[in-house]
């Protein structure tokens, strides 16, 4: 993020939790990001990343839906979304990963089948998700995706473990 402090969320018995460690070293303290940006249900997995002063947050929850929330700035939360509906898709994810690139989030969802790829532009709007085995090829089964940008924020990289 544009402030070089680092965010950290993370799950704890379906709840999910955010903290800042600030450039000085110290930590806030945890806060509840259901209470502040609305309960979708049970998380199961979490990726963020920062886009602008903006931290992007998604998470799938039991059912394999993912849900996306915004922390501005200035630590107003926005309610989280339902992705699969804002995109079309019906699947049922398993992880996910996410990385800011130029303005723009890039989500990356991994069904057990496939690996899925979606854009949320700085509008709000969203791209259908797009199937990165198709396009990159088949590397075999997937048990854990990472992804982030490079290049300062020009390009991007996806990693399949």
């Amino acid at each position: 993020m544009a402030n070089e402090d680092v965010h950290l969320a993370g799950l704890i018995l379906g709840g999910m939790w955010h903290t800042i460690r600030f450039q000085n070293g110290q930590w806030q303290r945890f806060g509840d990001v259901k209470l502040a940006a609305s309960d979708p249900g049970l998380f199961q997995h979490v990726a963020c990343s920062g886009v602008a002063s903006d931290l992007h947050v998604c998470g799938i929850v039991n059912g394999g839906v993912i849900w996306h929330a915004t922390r501005h700035g200035d630590g107003t939360w926005t309610r989280f979304g339902d992705v699969n509906r804002e995109t079309g898709i019906q699947e049922y994810f398993v992880s996910i990963a996410c990385a800011g690139v130029v303005g723009e989030l890039h989500v990356i969802g991994n069904t057990n089948r496939t690996l899925l790829h979606a854009i949320r532009h700085g509008n709000g709007t969203w791209t259908v998700f797009g199937d990165v085995k198709q396009e990159a090829g088949n590397p075999g089964d997937i048990l854990a995706i990472a992804c982030a940008e490079v290049n300062g924020g020009t390009s991007f990289v996806l990693c399949c473990f």
